[in-house]
């Protein structure tokens, strides 16, 4: 790994017996087990140890922000004490009160990394003085089965840089569950695979909250890439110019360039993985441009003349949204294609298709899925499992009963199968939804229930016929054998799809 991408190492704690205690670790690197919650270390240090003076200093700084209007899908804060940059974490997240996320995934860098990849939490959960967070374990799960992630407690025990921000995700979002994510001593090639990987679990109900704090600059740090003027007003202009062409870079999405300048610069950044395993994850150059939410220094804290050293903070929110689906690689298409193609076949030939065993992590995950099947551009049969063991099992089931159970259709001839194409959808989770106002139709698929009667339409449905949000609702209480508006009284969960047509696979 480049030596710009090492993270700036804080000071060792004074007595090592007392870190172990604190943080509950073993010599093994691990917990008691998932049910486990990590404490907090750094309450009545780094931040307020007193809930209610913590929760009311948090909702001060959250005050201050500039709402953002558009949907945001991942933030870039600062992580030190608050006395230090909580107002610029404050003004940053503040920025997204009101939204809604059910995950937030937070990702830093290690500060001591004395191990390979990228760190998950053995713990179910993690404490701060507002109560107890609890982890993501479908999530978690999925990560750890893709290189180079691995559970290591170890990562997690005297590491500040996610436990100092976790106060405010918790104040804005308490019910959210969390992903957190420690990245040790890495090669540029796995930021990059550690950012793709997260895109396993990055949907429209998710918040990605990287970490990275700005310039460390000055004598007391060691390096003085501009003059350390003792000026406040005019040591500050030397700052935001020197760092100017890095946080453009981030602004940008521009991740080759981010390490580029830091190449060249040599600049001091503490946790600059994170924010580069960030960009790889939001999908470099793509989706609209990044805002400084909010920049300041501890000079605007403390400033002595005598010793003009610092460090820079800058919170940055990147506007846009995740899939709404967790996107599928190309790899994983390809898999369920040919399953899909072997299911029908296979049910076409009066046969059971076994799901194999020797597949991508994703598809072994829990989740639904529809298959569709058209003969000359019209339905021939679509049918689906709203929930399966697995991704991949429920491709399977959806292939057959489709070919051979659709109740509006005769059962598939083998002198068809070279006629006909497929459609595989892969369901999001499904999302209890108070007013038809909360879906976009194209976009969501909805099931409404309603006493012993449901029904449920895809949101290519909405596509294929140019449906509005009302004609899509009285669409889906007709499905569900209601008056058209019936839709009004029932019950409507929203769901995301990713929809695909695999290549034709012969049996």
């Amino acid at each position: 790994m480049s030596a710009t991408l090492q993270p700036v190492r804080r000071p060792e704690s004074s007595s090592l017996i007392a870190a172990l205690l604190l943080s509950g670790c073993t010599c093994a690197g691990s917990l008691p087990g998932r049910k486990a919650v990590r404490p907090p270390e750094f309450a009545g240090e780094w931040y307020e140890r007193d809930p209610e003076k913590l929760a009311r200093s948090i909702d001060e700084s959250l005050a201050k922000a500039e709402p953002e209007a558009r949907a945001v899908q991942a933030v870039l804060l600062p992580h030190a004490a608050h006395y230090w940059c909580g107002a610029v974490v404050g003004r940053t997240l503040g920025a997204l009160k009101g939204k809604r996320y059910a995950r937030i995934v937070m990702l830093g860098s290690s500060h001591d990394p004395a191990f390979r990849g990228a760190a998950l939490p053995a713990e179910g959960g993690f404490q701060t003085p507002l109560g107890p967070t609890q982890v993501d374990e479908t999530a978690v799960s999925l990560l750890e089965r893709l290189p180079p992630f691995e559970r290591r407690a170890i990562a997690f025990d005297h590491e500040h840089a996610l436990e100092v921000n976790l106060p405010f995700v918790q104040r804005l979002w308490p019910e959210a569950k969390l992903v957190p994510v420690v990245v040790g001593s890495v090669e540029e090639r796995e930021l990059v695979e550690i950012g793709r990987a997260l895109r396993n679990v990055l949907d429209e109900e998710t918040l990605l909250v990287a970490t990275t704090t700005m310039t460390h600059f000055g004598p007391a740090h060691g390096y003085e890439p501009f003059e350390a003027k003792p000026d406040k007003a005019e040591l500050e202009e030397a700052l935001r110019a020197f760092e100017k062409p890095l946080v453009d870079a981030m602004v940008e999405r521009d991740a080759a360039r981010v390490l580029e300048v830091a190449k060249k610069t040599e600049i001091r950044v503490c946790g600059l993985s994170a924010a580069l395993v960030a960009l790889y994850a939001l999908g470099e150059g793509e989706g609209e441009q990044g805002r400084v939410a909010a920049q300041s220094s501890t000079m605007d804290v403390e400033f002595d003349p005598e010793d003009p050293s610092g460090i820079s903070y800058v919170g940055l929110v990147f506007p846009g949204r995740f899939p709404a689906v967790p996107e599928l690689g190309e790899t994983e298409k390809q898999t369920l294609g040919r399953l899909a193609w072997d299911a029908v076949h296979a049910a076409v030939a009066g046969r059971e298709l076994s799901v194999p065993d020797d597949l991508p992590a994703r598809l072994t995950q829990p989740g639904g899925a529809f298959v569709t099947i058209t003969l000359h551009g019209q339905l021939r049969g679509c049918m689906g499992l709203l929930e399966a063991e697995s991704l991949a099992g429920a491709v399977v089931r959806a292939g057959e009963l489709a070919a051979r159970s659709d109740p509006r259709f005769n059962a598939l001839r083998p002198e068809l199968l070279s006629q006909i194409e497929l459609e595989v959808s892969a369901l999001g989770p499904f999302v209890p939804i108070a007013s038809g106002e909360e879906f976009e139709p194209g976009r969501h698929g909805l099931l409404l229930t309603h006493g012993f009667n449901r029904g449920l339409l895809l949101p290519q449905v909405a596509t294929k016929y140019a449906m509005g949000r009302v004609e899509f609702l009285e669409a889906l209480a007709e499905k569900a054998g209601l008056d058209a508006q019936r839709w009004r009284s029932g019950r409507l969960l929203r769901f995301g799809v990713q929809a695909f047509s695999p290549a034709r696979q012969e049996a």
